[in-house]
């Protein structure tokens, strides 16, 4: 795809502290709002690498394919003119280039553990499943706190799943997983729970041959470093395996290091 086809960061509204990922909201061409997400760089540092973008949306991709109610997300491009330009960078850079974004969820917050039972259990099990599948560590909540990466939305009880920035960790650890993921609790009652399994592993495995067609439409300034004729050695992942290209995320996939129903066994 052609940069022309994609939208263009119009205006940087404000820096989102509170966020890990430290994004930035923004407003498109497309006439939406977004958590544009590793642009922003303190000090000498890096723009969020082309490898590391590129496996947030292919998560998010995945997430929406597999039936998840993943919040909407794009592909924006940031100008060189508007990231050397924009004063939101005060004691920082904008690196200009292709970023993967989310859409704003209007009335939308983080959820709280006294959330979760409003969550239907097949829902529950459909996200856990899927975050071991692709090896989301990020995940963790309990009635103390935590990080979810979900929102909710009182109002319409709806629930909006973001940020897969952790997703593809070559360092994945089971027991950790099942010990802080907000649906761990799922698992010693979920009723069938292997023949389900069974069953979304079936639908995660089509999903993952769709994402070749999805990957065909990304701009081509997201994929520039995949078309040198040599790649990077030296580009690795958490634990030291290089996950680049669609082929390296399709075989990290399909023959994972870890027991696919592992998120089975309880603690």
């Amino acid at each position: 795809m052609s940069q022309s086809d994609q939208p263009e960061v119009i205006a940087i509204r404000d820096r989102v502290a509170s966020r890990r990922s430290g994004p930035l909201l923004v407003d498109a061409s497309d006439g939406q709002t977004y958590y544009l997400k590793g642009a922003l760089t303190e000090k000498a540092g890096k723009a969020l690498s082309l490898a590391a973008r590129r496996r947030e949306w292919a998560a998010a991709t995945l997430a929406e394919e597999f039936g998840l109610p993943v919040a909407p997300f794009s592909v924006l491009h940031l100008s060189e003119i508007l990231a050397e330009h924009s004063g939101i960078a005060i004691g920082a850079t904008l690196e200009p280039g292709f970023y993967f974004a989310s859409q704003r969820i209007p009335f939308a917050r983080s959820i709280f553990a006294t959330d979760l039972t409003n969550i239907t259990p097949d829902l529950q099990f459909r996200i856990l499943c899927f975050d071991w599948w692709v090896a989301n560590s990020s995940r963790d909540l309990d009635p103390i706190g935590g990080e979810a990466d979900l929102l909710w939305n009182p109002s319409l009880e709806s629930l909006s799943v973001i940020d897969y920035a952790d997703a593809f960790d070559t360092s994945f650890d089971g027991a950790s997983f099942r010990h802080r993921h907000p649906f761990r609790d799922i698992i010693p009652v979920y009723p069938q729970k292997k023949r389900k399994a069974k069953r979304l592993r079936t639908s995660f495995e089509a999903a993952i041959y769709r994402l070749k067609e999805d990957w065909g439409q990304l701009p081509d300034g997201f994929t520039s470093d995949l078309n040198q004729k040599s790649r990077s050695k030296k580009k690795v992942t958490k634990g030291g395996h290089v996950i680049q290209s669609r082929e390296d995320m399709e075989s990290f996939l399909m023959k994972p290091q870890w027991d696919p129903f592992g998120m089975l066994n309880t603690l």
